[in-house]
């Protein structure tokens, strides 16, 4: 369970089950804040309303180091080319590391 949801369970443990529909929302705008005098219940549409409202409502788009339609393309190169992790990283301009999570993590 990520630190995403910590704020759910510390409102559920203090103040109650959630009701249907709604979402836990921070009244103090910190998302990592797990304090239940600054969560409260409203619905999904209330809480982007209150994020659009005070513009910390992200729409940027997922950034990718390597962009998902090369990720077969890396895979291939590895497996059937014998290219290492190393070369296909200096090619894509990224970590050793990121470039073996694709390859064998099947990254997204």
């Amino acid at each position: 369970m990520g630190v995403r949801l910590a704020h759910v369970i510390s409102y559920a443990f203090h103040c109650g089950p959630l009701e249907e529909g709604l979402v836990v929302a921070h009244q103090c705008h910190n998302p990592a804040c797990c304090n239940p005098v600054h969560l409260r219940l409203m619905t999904q549409r209330e809480n982007v309303s209150q994020s659009l409202h005070r513009g910390t409502f992200s729409f940027a788009p997922r950034v990718y180091k390597v962009p998902p339609t090369e990720h077969s393309l890396i895979r291939m190169a590895h497996a059937y080319r014998g290219v290492s992790a190393g070369s296909l990283a200096e090619r894509y301009g990224v970590s050793k590391s990121l470039i073996e999570k694709i390859i064998y993590c099947k990254v997204n």
